[in-house]
């Protein structure tokens, strides 16, 4: 029998979310260079930091949904969830008993982003 005790959980957690942050980075560089070139390195990392938190708060939490959701944020703004003109899109993230996916579904519909890619 295979033991797994709770340190080496964290650790591989941990790092599982290091490679997540990295991918995203790497995947908003990519995809969209024209928004993200105006973001020095540091600046793109806090981006995907404050947005996974942000979407988690949403109940945004499968990583694809929360790379859409830092779609969201590099393109419209980190405050695209809470401008004023937009108060449907806060009643979107906000529906209870939806999906994360289903919320990043509704919002692509309503509001669909063009990659570069």
């Amino acid at each position: 029998m295979l033991t797994i005790f709770k340190g080496q959980i964290s650790s591989l957690e941990q790092y599982m979310e290091r490679t997540f942050k990295s991918y995203v980075s790497q995947y908003l560089r990519k995809h969209y260079p024209d928004e993200s070139s105006k973001l020095s390195e540091l600046e793109i990392h806090k981006l995907v930091d404050k947005g996974i938190l942000k979407a988690k708060k949403y109940e945004i939490d499968d990583r694809n949904s929360v790379k859409q959701f830092l779609e969201y944020m590099l393109c419209l703004g980190e405050d695209f969830d809470i401008k004023p003109a937009d108060k449907w899109i806060l009643h979107c993230l906000n529906m209870r008993g939806v999906s994360g996916f289903e919320k990043m579904k509704e919002l692509q519909l309503q509001v669909p982003l063009k990659s570069n890619q």
